[in-house]
C-alpha cells in the first residue's frame, strides 16, 4: 500500500509540475505576443489603406480578425466589372505599393448549391502576403475580395 501511495503522490507532483509549466509558457507567450500581433495588425491596416478601392465598387464587409497565430485585415466588394479588369487594377495598385506578384490559384466555391470555379491571386510583401480572391466564373461580374495577411499562407 506504501508503494502506491508514493507512486499516487508522485503522479501527482508531476501532472501538477507539468500544468504549472504549461500555464508559464502560455501565458509567456500571450505576453510575448499579443503586442507583436497588434503591431502587424497596424502595419497591415496601414498597408490596406495605401491600395485604393476599385472605382465603382462597393464595400460589402471589412474583416479584421486576428489570432495568436495569424493576422488578417481587408473586404469584400461588388462591382459591375469583370475578373480581368479587376485583376489589372490591383496588380498596377499593389505593384505601385511594392507587393510583387507570387502565385495564381483556381478554387472551387458553393453558393446556394452551386458550384463555382474562382480564382485567387497571392502577391507578397515581406513576410506579408495580399490577396484577391474572385468566387465567380471568369467573365461574370459580381463580387471580390481584397485581403491582407501575415502568417495565414505558408509557401
Amino acid at each position: 500500500m506504501k508503494i502506491f501511495t508514493k507512486l499516487y503522490f508522485l503522479y501527482f507532483l508531476l501532472s501538477t509540475l507539468i500544468g504549472v509549466i504549461g500555464i508559464a509558457c502560455f501565458q509567456h507567450n500571450i505576453a510575448v505576443q499579443e503586442p507583436q500581433i497588434a503591431q502587424i495588425e497596424s502595419n497591415l491596416k496601414q498597408e490596406y489603406d495605401l491600395i485604393p478601392v476599385l472605382s465603382g465598387s462597393k464595400l460589402i464587409r471589412l474583416t479584421t480578425p486576428n489570432y495568436s497565430d495569424h493576422v488578417m485585415v481587408g473586404g469584400s466588394y461588388s462591382t459591375n466589372l469583370g475578373f480581368e479588369d479587376i485583376r489589372k487594377y490591383y496588380d498596377n495598385e499593389l505593384t505601385k505599393n511594392g507587393w510583387k506578384f507570387y502565385k495564381e490559384t483556381k478554387n472551387q466555391y458553393k453558393h446556394n448549391g452551386n458550384n463555382y470555379e474562382g480564382l485567387e491571386l497571392f502577391y507578397k510583401k515581406g513576410d506579408y502576403f495580399a490577396s484577391i480572391v474572385y468566387p465567380g466564373v471568369y467573365d461574370e461580374k459580381g463580387t471580390f475580395a481584397l485581403y491582407l495577411s501575415w502568417n495565414l499562407l505558408r509557401p
